[in-house]
């Protein structure tokens, strides 16, 4: 009995599905990359997987060194570490769901510099938190190391080979698909005592921006047909790649220039997606103008991008703030995107909030966007949360509240309970066909009762 139980296999246990492998990601690194799901659940993850019974066990020590530097790494910018499983044979490092970076691109149907500039931001701000904050040194910056979750957000990953940011020794990377060593990695090997911490990074952060626009950098001497670059990078690019690594800029330095004078890292994507990670702190008015140019601004950006990263920040300002009806209509829109489960639990509690709001303004926008939200209402919540406030709407002062009221209960009928339908609605229908001043409101009323009729009792139809 113990002989079987010490020599279980615990990759039978491990609490994610392995599924297909991402095939754009062979021989960028000595991991290979899968798609994966937490067991019993549909959450989607990706899992890094070292397999020495297939590789060797020349990466292996490697693998299990850069998962544990992984799991200690906590920064936005920085591929998050889920869960992880390690053995004598095999490493499984389980991460959030993502693209390798080319892959996300190529695949781009949305693509523009902003987009683009505002990913290059983001590895930016990752490598100024590795060389000047953590004082490491990463060495494998380039487009095989950058992943993108489904928000869009880029990531800087591949931390295989970080070393202490003063260490005089640099690994050999010239194996790596793609890669394209500092020059003074080629000139004698070591070279790092020449050069300031963050030189060997920038390098290969401004090989990552040439590939970026351009794709495949096919010579070192690519490097300097600066053209086809975005014009607003150019100016600041040289310093990137100087042949002199004490001359190359450091990140921090990078992100101020070309955030300075409406420069490379200034932009309606960059500055819209700053102002929703501090909408919280922003007053009504900023809301209300930033809102008014969202709905365009989400026209140009992907899909999953709008999902899992611009609605996310809405539901938060929902929960956490004041009601505000400026930005129903985008929320609805983007919510389109979501899975019924996902739209039951993000954007349902935010639309039953919205209900138990006095302003006649916010009642106005739910009548008249109900289409779009309807039909994830289960009938619990319409019956119990929802048409306690429609009824409101039947003796509402302002006319056009009343009749957006009645036009709604065609929506709402099939989901309406029998007392409700056949008592409650049938009551102010009678009342408003007889006595409202209104005489567009008396016609709709009718068109509505023959529209609702199906959904009557028998003796009520009659």
């Amino acid at each position: 009995m113990f002989a079987s139980i010490f020599s279980r296999d615990p990759t039978k246990d491990f609490g994610y599905e392995i599924q297909d492998p991402v095939h754009s990601y062979n021989g960028c690194s000595f991991w290979a990359l899968h798609k994966a799901v937490k067991k019993g659940t549909s959450e989607e993850f990706s899992v890094f997987v070292y397999d020495a019974q297939k590789q060797g066990d020349s990466w292996l020590s490697a693998a299990k060194s850069s998962m544990k530097r992984l799991k200690t790494m906590r920064h936005p910018n920085i591929l998050t570490f889920v869960d992880g499983l390690e053995t004598d044979k095999v490493v499984y490092m389980v991460t959030e769901s993502v693209t390798p970076l080319m892959e996300y691109i190529q695949k781009l149907t949305k693509k523009s510099d902003h987009l683009l500039s505002w990913g290059l931001l983001q590895v930016a701000k990752a490598l100024s938190f590795f060389n000047e904050t953590a004082n490491l040194a990463h060495h494998n910056v380039s487009v095989n190391s950058v992943f993108v979750n489904k928000a869009g957000e880029w990531k800087l990953g591949g931390l295989d080979y970080v070393t202490p940011a003063d260490s005089d020794s640099a690994p050999s990377l010239g194996h790596l698909k793609g890669y394209l060593e500092p020059p003074e990695y080629t000139k004698g090997g070591g070279g790092r005592r020449n050069g300031e911490k963050w030189s060997a990074d920038m390098w290969g952060y401004g090989i990552l921006i040439y590939e970026v626009f351009k794709g495949t950098i096919p010579s070192r001497d690519a490097l300097q047909q600066i053209n086809n670059l975005p014009e607003l990078v150019r100016p600041h690019y040289p310093a990137l790649i100087a042949t002199n690594p004490k001359s190359r800029t450091s990140p921090s330095e990078f992100i101020k220039v070309c955030t300075a004078n409406r420069g490379f890292f200034y932009n309606n994507v960059i500055d819209s997606m700053a102002f929703l990670d501090e909408i919280q702190l922003k007053s009504a008015e900023e809301k209300g103008r930033f809102f008014g140019k969202l709905s365009e601004l989400v026209e140009s950006l992907p899909e999953e991008m709008c999902t899992y990263r611009v609605l996310p920040q809405l539901i938060t300002t929902f929960e956490f703030g004041p009601a505000d009806n400026s930005m129903l209509p985008i929320l609805l829109k983007l919510g389109k995107g979501l899975k019924d489960e996902e739209y039951q639990k993000r954007v349902i509690p935010v639309v039953v909030k919205l209900f138990s709001s006095t302003d006649r303004g916010t009642r106005m926008q739910l009548l008249q966007q109900m289409k779009f939200y309807i039909d994830h209402l289960s009938n619990s919540i319409v019956n119990t949360q929802i048409f306690p406030h429609i009824v409101n709407g039947f003796l509402d002062t302002n006319p056009a509240i009343r009749e957006e009221t009645v036009k709604s209960v065609v929506l709402l009928a099939p989901k309406l309970n029998s007392k409700n339908m056949n008592e409650e609605v049938m009551k102010h229908f009678a009342r408003v066909q007889a006595k409202d001043e209104q005489g567009s409101i008396r016609t709709n009323t009718t068109v509505c009762i023959g529209k609702v009729a199906p959904c009557l009792n028998p003796d009520v139809r009659e």
